[in-house]
């Protein structure tokens, strides 16, 4: 078996495995390796959600030649102690690195925390960058039908929250730097992507390599009906969100689980109406 199929086929990357046809037809049409297939897909998803900064993106990554081990990605069941210290052993990321990582969390849907409820989002508004002030709230249930392994109760209906992205916001090591982000779209724009760009190039030899994220922006431009010009200066590809940060309805600041022990949770408005269900995000 390829490197790559066994790559795929890792506990931490079983979701990735049904899609191993659409990567294999990618790569053979750019003609780029794995490791950069994966990166350039990345960087071309984050930017094209309203609120995210475009990430850099790096080609030059050698073909795999031997497969790592099993259990080098921190899982969500493990403890906070277990992912801060292989997140310090790999790329020698502090708990604040961690917490940047995190927010992308803000734009991701699981199949197969709970396969019988694919496309379960992690936050209420999954298409759109941004904090999600929910993983502090006290929750009422379980998303799905019942536990399952690294999953935890969410306080919206519709939304899954992983045990991981529920304790780090808690914990006493992170808590006040996940909370710097709450209502602070700038400071997740300027950190977030700092912290993907160093960790898209660990173990690479960067002088081998060639910047091209200019070319991400230019296909998300064509991709739009627009037809880039050199000469002229990059626009955003999508607008930010506009307004504050808000509760989803039906919840609020007495719900806030406070955690950081140097500032209290931001107020926030809370939005009109219903308590708040999140639909399932449609299959790619």
């Amino acid at each position: 078996m390829a490197v790559w199929d066994i790559l795929l086929h890792t506990a931490e990357s079983y979701s990735l495995a049904r899609r191993t046809g659409y990567t294999t037809i990618y790569q053979k049409v750019l003609a780029i390796t794995p490791g950069d297939f994966i990166q350039f897909a990345v960087a071309m998803g984050f930017s094209n959600c309203p609120g995210a900064p475009q990430l850099q993106f790096m080609l030059g990554r050698p073909m795999p030649v031997a497969a790592s081990l099993d259990g080098l990605i921190p899982e969500p069941f493990d403890a906070v102690d277990s992912s801060i210290e292989r997140f310090a052993d790999a790329g020698n990321f502090t708990p604040s690195h961690i917490i940047w990582l995190l927010n992308a969390h803000s734009v991701v849907a699981a199949d197969e925390v709970d396969s019988t409820i694919p496309g379960t989002p992690f936050d209420s508004t999954p298409f759109i960058l941004t904090v999600s002030s929910s993983l502090r709230l006290s929750s009422a249930a379980h998303c799905s039908q019942g536990e399952n392994q690294g999953e935890v109760e969410s306080p919206i209906m519709g939304e899954l929250h992983l045990q991981s992205d529920s304790e780090l916001p808690r914990d006493n090591r992170t808590a006040c730097e996940w909370q710097s982000f709450v209502n602070n779209l700038e400071r997740m724009q300027t950190l977030f992507p700092a912290a993907m760009a160093t960790m898209a190039v660990i173990g690479q030899d960067t002088s081998q390599m060639v910047d091209c994220s200019d070319v991400v922006h230019i296909l998300l431009l064509r991709a739009l009906g627009f037809e880039p010009n050199v000469i002229c200066p990059q626009i955003p590809i999508t607008p930010p969100p506009q307004g504050t940060a808000h509760f989803p309805a039906g919840l609020g600041i007495a719900d806030v689980e406070q955690a950081c022990s140097t500032a209290m949770f931001p107020t926030l408005p809370t939005d009109p109406g219903p308590a708040t269900y999140v639909a399932p995000v449609p299959p790619a």
